[in-house]
């Protein structure tokens, strides 16, 4: 298993519609939240919502072979 260091290297590791759907949902976290930082968190894309935000104040997504996955902690729902 890649341990990966940053969001692109994680993105660039898929290939197909995983590849293009994990781009569009990064692309659509910027829009909507501008100033968020992008982590590596449980090995999979996070993007924290505050300066030094921890989990509670993250998106994360994943990418599989099927499917992509997108995992709002429950208080960034607000």
């Amino acid at each position: 298993m890649n341990q990966f260091s940053n969001v692109e290297s994680y993105i660039r590791s898929f290939e197909g519609n995983a590849k293009e759907y994990l781009e569009q949902l990064r692309s659509i976290i910027h829009e909507v939240v501008p100033d968020c930082n992008e982590v590596i968190n449980y090995n999979i894309a996070a993007f924290t919502l505050i300066e030094g935000g921890i989990r509670d104040e993250q998106i994360m997504i994943a990418g599989y072979k099927n499917h992509v996955g997108f995992y709002p902690h429950p208080a960034t729902m607000e």
